[in-house]
């Protein structure tokens, strides 16, 4: 029961619990820092499963379980105090539609695709959109994330693409280590991705445009 792959599944939720105490604490950037490793560990217990070909229903559970606390749990505590409070149970409404992201995850068929923004990447968005900006602004965003992540938008995976892995990675091990210089070039990469299913659905099209005949 307790393979590698769950064994980074259980780091996860160790690590975000630990985000969650650290914030709690007062101490941001250490927060910070325990949020990257459940990053990691989430791609990497994946990964794992994967290539042991050992992915299981209790793994596939531990996982989801896990990344409700690490990217649902922390990212709610992380943005409360920066969204007015008068609108504070969108923060707990944003967990909710995580919620739900991972159960329908949990009963669809493999895909190369995701239906609906993944939680690691909406929580993600949410806790380093939360160091840049706050008030209305982050609770439009907020709003965003949390539609997209019940959404029929298709989002696709990293599944088997190794070195885009390997330089998100290299990316997250800099913002483990350098949280304040490294995390505003991570959060502009995922709001490339949040907009990635508008880029590849019109930019065949205005290439064509653009190109002479």
């Amino acid at each position: 029961m307790l393979g590698l792959a769950n064994l980074f599944s259980l780091l996860n939720l160790f690590s975000g619990l630990m985000a969650i105490s650290r914030l709690m604490s007062g101490d941001i950037y250490n927060s910070v820092r325990f949020f990257v490793i459940s990053l990691i560990s989430d791609g990497l217990d994946g990964t794992i499963a994967r290539r042991e070909e050992k992915t299981s229903e209790i793994g596939k559970n531990l996982d989801s379980l896990s990344d409700l606390v690490s990217f649902g749990v922390y990212p709610l505590f992380f943005s409360l105090e920066k969204i007015p409070e008068e609108f504070n149970l969108f923060s707990y409404v944003f967990v909710l539609c995580g919620a739900l992201r991972l159960a329908r995850f949990n009963v669809l068929p493999p895909s190369d695709k995701f239906v609906g923004l993944p939680i690691p990447a909406a929580g993600s968005m949410l806790v380093f959109s939360s160091l840049e900006v706050s008030g209305y602004l982050l609770l439009a965003f907020l709003i965003v994330l949390s539609i997209l992540m019940v959404s029929e938008v298709e989002y696709h995976s990293l599944k088997g693409r190794d070195r885009e892995l390997i330089l998100l990675g290299i990316l997250l091990l800099l913002v483990l280590v350098y949280p304040t210089k490294f995390s505003r070039l991570l959060l502009i990469l995922l709001l490339i991705y949040l907009i990635s299913p508008v880029i590849l659905r019109f930019l065949p099209s205005l290439v064509r445009n653009i190109l002479p005949r």
